[in-house]
């Protein structure tokens, strides 16, 4: 009976421990993939300011 309750007691702390890891994980994703976001964001930015300079550099060839 007593070796009953050790390992349960044993399966509930890794049961816990197993949650808090795959939640640790998921915050990591999540931030992970804000940064991607973010960085993306900053490329498209580039590119359109790119293209702005180039469009007003033709306008002022012409």
């Amino acid at each position: 009976m007593r070796q009953r309750a050790v390992q349960s007691v044993k399966d509930a702390v890794s049961a816990v421990a197993a949650f808090v890891a795959s939640l640790f994980w998921l915050v990591v994703g999540r931030i992970v993939a804000a940064f991607s976001y973010v960085g993306g964001l900053i490329a498209s930015g580039a590119a359109w300011v790119g293209a702005q300079l180039r469009y007003g550099a033709l306008l002022v060839a012409v």
